[in-house]
């Protein structure tokens, strides 16, 4: 195909040093007592290729090209995102360069392929990335080989595009998209990738790229539900709906599904994941999108005042309604009613709920005429109306079954890691063209920052930080964490403290216990702990330690993982810090107690680690 493409390149037997690779392979752990391999805290898999490649052959022969293309675009996007993550805790002090380069170095390390970078040039703060990559041995070309031959009229190393453009996209902090300029399942000797940021793309140019795209057209990166065109249904997708991780597409295709039908739906979520932007999206793929859209936020509807506002009023039905009005069910008659908030409503305000739920009929207050509309109804909630249901009886259980005909769960912003980047670039346009200002980007340590945080406001959090950064940085710069300082504390922290109101009398217990086992030199492959009888009457037994934590833990809401978290840092501060002695004392292997520090965070860790210990 492209037999000269190469003449510029020079090839050496493997690109990177031993030494620029060693932090990458420190922390890989095979823990055969707990089945578990983990690459620097992260779940991993050994995989035959065989199997890879029976998977791979199964979803193109049965989803077709397009759509396989697409997934295993997002499989290998997932896996690179998660990858920059790693990086960013590896390198946090390193150029930007430097952690770009993590993501070729870890393809080589997983054997994916053999990355050599040729050409870099990369300015996150003003918004620059160009790269050029040679895989010399692609590991996806060699499979698809196998079962079509090198003569494909396209590009077929989808999952390794993915890989690279979610790892990059997490390095600017903005949509990076990779394709192939040549490809060994094309007959070209080796793969070129080349990338540059979703935007600089012409799809008009060298039609060598087009079949990067999907076949609508559209990046793999753009917000998309997998193609309602081919099915002649149509997309009026929100343009403030942005991602593509597995999770987003998911609520994606469930919404697709039910769309046509008129089930109610319940969208489950924590605050600012978007569920009313989904409620809308919702009634905007459905037969009612040209009907009336009714939205009620139930927590603002005062109780002696609901009845009147959802079902309306006849005139003179109380001093000061001097007119009839309609409510909003009426209103929302052929179209949808979405109910915000709805775990709020009042114990009383739910049972004058549920009739129209069920009958779809009603009277006005002060009326005698019984009302029928033909309404979809859509609910949202932040609350666990199950538990609430069932446990704490705050929330009728006949109206929960009512409303949970067609859960939808909306995940959190922390499970969508991959569309950070997309969202940073999105809310960076949409409020520089409304503020009228000119931002070049962001700085490479607000990128790794942005990632790193917990999000616990989710996208509106996210919104409003990026506005509100806009609003205070000045034009012509990029949006420095450093100008904001207490932002900048709040990412010290990977993950949010955990959810116990009493924590220093659990630590307190926890410190006790962790006496207790070293005193009695405990391990789980021991069976010869001494006696509650041995140990000295001030101190109780491991069992009785053991169930006072347990009940600690229950009363507080805690969870196990806030235990041994703080069971390994009590060690880690009896130890001095010696990883080999905390181990010793919990019964752990070294490795094993490398392993949980990785994921407790070094800086929540109340000692230093030694790490030659």
């Amino acid at each position: 195909m492209h037999k000269n493409i190469f003449e510029n390149y020079r090839f050496s037997n493997f690109p990177f040093d031993d030494t620029q690779m060693q932090d990458l392979r420190d922390g890989l752990v095979f823990d055969h007592r707990q089945a578990r391999i983990s690459l620097h805290g992260m779940p991993m898999l050994l995989l035959h290729t065989n199997s890879l490649s029976s998977f791979r052959h199964e979803l193109i022969e049965s989803l077709g090209i397009a759509k396989a293309r697409k997934l295993l675009f997002r499989m290998g996007q997932q896996a690179g995102t998660q990858d920059a993550q790693v990086v960013i805790k590896l390198r946090s002090d390193l150029s930007e360069e430097d952690f770009l380069m993590g993501g070729p170095q870890l393809h080589n390390f997983t054997g994916m392929t053999l990355c050599k970078p040729v050409k870099t040039e990369i300015n996150v703060s003003k918004g620059l990335f160009y790269m050029e990559v040679i895989w010399q041995r692609s590991t996806e070309a060699e499979l698809h080989i196998e079962k079509y031959g090198n003569e494909n009229p396209f590009p077929v190393c989808w999952m390794q595009l993915g890989y690279a453009s979610g790892y990059a996209s997490v390095v600017m902090g903005r949509p990076v998209l990779y394709k192939e300029a040549a490809c060994q399942g094309q007959g070209d000797k080796h793969c070129l990738i080349i990338g540059k940021l979703a935007d600089d793309w012409d799809d008009d140019e060298d039609g060598i790229f087009s079949t990067a795209c999907d076949h609508s057209g559209h990046h793999p990166l753009h917000s998309t539900c997998d193609s309602f065109e081919a099915e002649g249904i149509e997309t009026p997708f929100s343009p403030d709906i942005v991602g593509t991780s597995d999770a987003f597409s998911i609520v994606n295709h469930q919404i697709k599904k039910i769309s046509l039908t008129n089930v109610t739906v319940l969208f489950q979520g924590e605050s600012g994941v978007g569920k009313e932007l989904f409620a809308r999206q919702l009634h905007d793929l459905s037969p009612r999108k040209n009907e009336p859209y009714i939205s009620v936020n139930c927590a603002a509807i005062p109780e002696d005042i609901l009845e009147s506002e959802l079902f309306g009023v006849e005139k003179g039905a109380f001093t000061g309604a001097v007119r009839s009005r309609s409510g909003r069910f009426e209103r929302a008659n052929g179209g949808t009613i979405f109910l915000d908030e709805i775990g709020l409503l009042s114990y009383s305000a739910q049972g004058k709920l549920l009739r129209v739920l069920q009958e779809f009929e009603f009277e006005r207050l002060g009326g005698e005429e019984t009302i029928k509309v033909d309404v979809r109804v859509i609910a949202a909630t932040n609350e666990d109306l199950y538990s609430l249901s069932h446990n704490e009886h705050s929330f009728r259980k006949d109206l929960f079954y009512r409303l949970n005909v067609c859960p939808i769960y909306i995940p959190p912003l922390r499970d969508r890691a991959s569309d950070i980047p997309l969202l940073m670039n999105f809310f960076l346009k949409k409020y520089c063209k409304k503020y009228n200002k000119k931002i070049t980007g962001f700085t490479n340590n607000t990128v790794r920052a942005l990632m790193s945080y917990q999000w616990e406001g989710n996208i509106r959090e996210l919104e409003n930080y990026i506005e509100r950064c806009i609003i205070l940085t000045d034009n012509n710069k990029a949006i420095s964490i450093d100008d904001f300082p207490s932002f900048r504390n709040a990412t010290k922290y990977q993950a949010p403290p955990p959810p116990l109101s009493d924590i220093a009398k659990l630590s307190k217990d926890i410190k006790q216990l962790v006496t207790t086992l070293t005193d009695q030199q405990a391990s789980p492959y021991k069976e010869d702990l001494e006696t509650p009888e041995s140990q000295p009457a001030s101190t109780h037994s491991l069992e009785q330690q053991c169930h006072q934590i347990f009940n600690l833990i229950k009363k507080e809401k805690g969870s196990i993982d806030d235990a041994v978290d703080m069971i390994v840092n009590c060690a880690m501060e009896e130890a001095h810090g010696n990883i080999t002695e905390a181990g010793r004392m919990l019964g752990m292997t070294r490795a094993r107690v490398a392993h949980r520090i990785k994921s407790i965070g070094d800086d929540k860790l109340q000692e230093p680690v030694n790490s030659s210990s």
